[in-house]
């Protein structure tokens, strides 16, 4: 037993990673006899605890152990029915013919197990640490997230696992104990921690003997993970895009959403989604709204004007301009009753569809950073609900009704409430698979990879307030944690409040005084962008021309160092190329294992669309030139 490493470890940690520390702290290393015999066999044994570990049987189950978790199939969703004419979409699309002539999943893995090098490894479990050790002498890689549900097993590996050194030498991110909801953000926040880009092909080791159930329950955690993880990337268009309609609605002097109202206690707020059980509880909104705010989130205005209910207050999120087409045909004179309340990225055009128009920021656009302003509303994303829930404690409602927020679907056949336009001006999102989660009135319900972001967002904010607000659902589909169900809604009736008194109070929080609340960056973002640009492609050119896979992947987490030091110093600009740059490195990582495989001409096709960004680079000018010149 090394109790030289015990101690160096301990002060390791004690030092550097306090939070991990305070777990370990407390326990005393008298009570654990470890021996290790001839036969390289470790035992551990206590009163409450006791563990034995074949060092050969290790290398064996490391060996039968290893499995490859990739999603080669994940892009950037290309929205051909819209026909847009993006830059990203051109890129990717050269990217993937390179890439279909060269890779198969197949190929892939026997690269990976003949090269030894993955810039990821995700260990399952930890036993005494030695698995590691093991892992180090057999395989190359820069990130290894191990996750350890057993406390003691964790204490154990410091006298086996100079994690010191460990950390000097990669970059870890540790998970240790078996709280559930602790597992999920740590798993989250590790992908995030090494870029996303990383939980797309990853080795994955486990080491644990946990029973079925446990074992299928964390399988669904990392699954999860993995997807939230991929979300909310975006691309070079689409925050240009953010960058010129906010331009446009700040050329108008359209009015702003710029501070935040304390809790108005009694007041009420109906949240309308359209999602299928609004069909059934449509009844509620009729008879609670002149006691209650009504937001009505994106195409819910469509079976609110059918059913006669003019909601208080139309909630947008999005910025494509085809979505102006789908709220123009509803007729004018009920339009012109419904105050506009959106982010600030939508076109002009959809603010003059409605009487009045109030704006905020989009959290995390481009346009967010660059106007810097001093409060917002916070996880307003991916789907209007979310924006609608995230709006409505801003403005300090108390109490919340989630009508239509499904959140997941009975059934695959109906989506979307009757009367909506899906199905008929725009379709149906449809996707490769669905998953199920626990629903409020049948077991299971089916939710895609959009509805688990926006669930997880809901719920998130949700428990961050449930203290002092109340959250009731009478909605179908899936359970939202955090949120009261109440299936006979025929039974609620709000109390009286004075809806013109809370329209009022919403209102006087909104101003066109832009420099009352924007503190406007005014970096040479262009030159930034400029510089991040060229320094891609001298990696992406000294990626595709090397002559070994060791200097291949160095100049790769170069390029992960330059997007990571870009996110520390300029915002702006890492915010416009960061998702573009991403599902590119998510395909390079794939690209790097064929080399030998790629044709001369098409290592340069891959280097000549990064010119595309180059070249539309001067286009941005103007619009950076306005927004310094603002305030």
């Amino acid at each position: 037993m090394d109790t030289k490493l015990f101690k160096k470890n301990l002060k390791f940690f004690k030092k550097e990673k306090p939070s991990i520390y305070k777990l370990i702290k407390d326990i005393n290393p008298s009570f654990l006899k470890i021996n290790k015999t001839k036969e390289n066999i470790v035992n551990i044994e206590s009163q409450n605890y006791k563990y034995s570990e074949s060092i050969s049987q290790l290398k064996n189950k490391l060996a039968k152990n290893l499995e490859l978790i990739t999603i080669p199939s994940f892009a950037a969703e290309k929205a051909k029915d819209l026909k847009r004419d993006w830059i990203h979409d051109s890129i990717i699309e050269t990217w993937d013919k390179v890439l279909s002539n060269i890779f198969s999943r197949e190929n892939l893995i026997e690269k990976i197990k003949n090269y030894k090098k993955i810039p990821l490894v995700f260990l399952n479990g930890l036993g005494t640490g030695n698995v590691i050790n093991i892992l180090k002498e057999d395989i190359s890689f820069k990130y290894l997230l191990v996750f350890e549900p057993n406390i003691y097993n964790f204490f154990v590996s410091l006298y086996f696992v100079d994690w010191q050194n460990l950390y000097q030498e990669k970059e870890i991110f540790l998970i240790i104990g078996d709280n559930k909801d602790k597992i999920k953000q740590g798993l989250i926040t590790s992908f995030n921690e090494f870029s996303p880009v990383n939980a797309i092909t990853f080795l994955k080791i486990s080491i644990n003997n946990e029973n079925k159930e446990k074992k299928e329950e964390f399988e669904k955690l990392l699954e999860e993970s993995v997807t939230l993880a991929l979300k909310g990337w975006g691309y070079y268009d689409d925050e240009k895009e953010a960058l010129v309609h906010v331009y446009e609605n700040l050329k108008h002097k359209i009015p702003y959403i710029y501070k935040p109202l304390p809790l108005q206690k009694g007041t009420n707020l109906i949240i309308v989604g359209s999602g299928p059980s609004l069909d059934e509880t449509i009844d509620f909104i009729k008879e609670n709204k002149d006691n209650a705010i009504v937001f009505s989130c994106g195409t819910a205005i469509h079976k609110l004007y059918k059913e006669g209910i003019v909601p208080d207050f139309q909630i947008e999120l999005e910025r494509p301009k085809f979505r102006v087409s789908l709220f123009s045909d509803l007729p004018e004179d009920y339009r012109k009753k419904i105050t506009l309340l959106a982010a600030d990225v939508v076109p002009y055009e959809l603010v003059l569809l409605y009487k009045d128009a109030y704006l905020f920021p989009r959290t995390d656009a481009i346009t967010q950073f660059l106007l810097n302003p001093l409060c917002h509303p916070i996880n307003i994303s991916p789907t209007v609900v979310n924006t609608a829930l995230s709006l409505g404690l801003f403005l300090g409602f108390e109490n919340f009704y989630f009508v239509g927020v499904d959140m997941g679907y009975l059934s695959l056949e109906k989506k979307h409430a009757t009367g909506t336009i899906y199905g008929k001006k725009i379709e149906e999102r449809k996707f490769d698979h669905y998953k199920q989660v626990e629903g409020n009135i049948q077991d299971k319900v089916y939710i895609d990879d959009i509805l688990i972001w926006a669930k997880n967002n809901l719920e998130t904010v949700i428990k961050s307030f449930n203290k002092e607000r109340k959250f009731i659902n009478i909605s179908r589909g899936a359970k939202i944690e955090g949120t009261d169900f109440i299936y006979e809604f025929k039974n609620i009736k709000l109390q009286n409040i004075n809806k013109d008194e809370v329209i009022k109070t919403i209102l006087n929080t909104t101003s066109n005084e832009y420099d009352k609340f924007f503190k406007i960056k005014k970096e040479d973002f262009i030159k930034n962008l400029e510089n991040f640009i060229n320094d891609f492609e001298e990696k992406l050119k000294a990626i595709l021309f090397s002559k070994n896979i060791e200097i291949a992947l160095e100049n790769y987490y170069e390029i992960f160092n330059n997007l990571k030091k870009l996110q520390e110093k300029d915002m702006v600009t890492y915010t416009l190329i960061s998702g573009t740059i991403k599902h590119l490195l998510v395909k390079l990582i794939y690209i790097l294992y064929f080399l030998e495989n790629i044709k001369t001409q098409d290592k340069k096709l891959l280097i000549d669309s990064i010119k595309t960004i180059k070249t539309d680079i001067p286009s941005l000018k103007p619009y950076f030139e306005f927004y310094k010149n603002l305030t």
